[in-house]
């Protein structure tokens, strides 16, 4: 999945929990492994060395790089941005919303900390990112990015939806 699509899920599964950041933003973090179990489609980065161990994986730092990390710095700040203004009304609360979003796709960076450290425990957050990933990719962002959107969509329906029954019963 995009850094997009991980930071508006995990901004989602924040708000149901509002009044607890540290449970929130656990349920945010392991909503990026449930998210990466869905076959998606990724953009393709040219510093990535991909490996037939995936645990031997790595990202090589090169001029390059640059175009990648602009890519992803930028793939990362629309996660962001999009959280916050999805989830903008009164009741839901900001901090709670953006540390959902970071929380979602704060495993992907600390692949990256792995490929530089390789140390536990990002060795076996590495080797649980690796197991729970979707090995059936969709290669074609003509139907990826459809797909995520759909993903996204329904999620902010479900979230609302579930905020207004909620409202209700209250």
């Amino acid at each position: 999945m995009t850094l997009t699509t991980h930071g508006i899920l995990g901004a989602a599964t924040a708000s149901f929990f509002p009044g607890s950041y540290p449970l929130a933003w656990a349920a945010s973090f392991l909503s990026h492994f449930f998210a990466d179990a869905i076959p998606h489609w990724d953009y393709e980065t040219k510093s990535a060395k991909k490996n037939l161990n995936p645990l031997a994986n790595d990202f090589i730092i090169t001029r390059e790089s640059l175009s990648d990390l602009v890519k992803i710095g930028l793939d990362f700040s629309l996660g962001l941005v999009l959280s916050r203004l999805i989830f903008s009304l009164p009741e839901y609360d900001p901090w709670l919303i953006l540390g959902g979003a970071f929380f979602a796709i704060l495993p992907d960076p600390l692949q990256f900390a792995y490929w530089k450290i390789r140390r536990e425990p990002l060795t076996s957050l590495q080797r649980l990112h690796i197991a729970i990933h979707a090995k059936t990719k969709i290669r074609d962002w003509r139907i990826g990015v459809p797909f995520q959107v759909a993903i996204v969509l329904l999620t902010i329906v479900f979230t609302v939806q579930f905020h207004n029954f909620l409202e209700k019963l209250i």
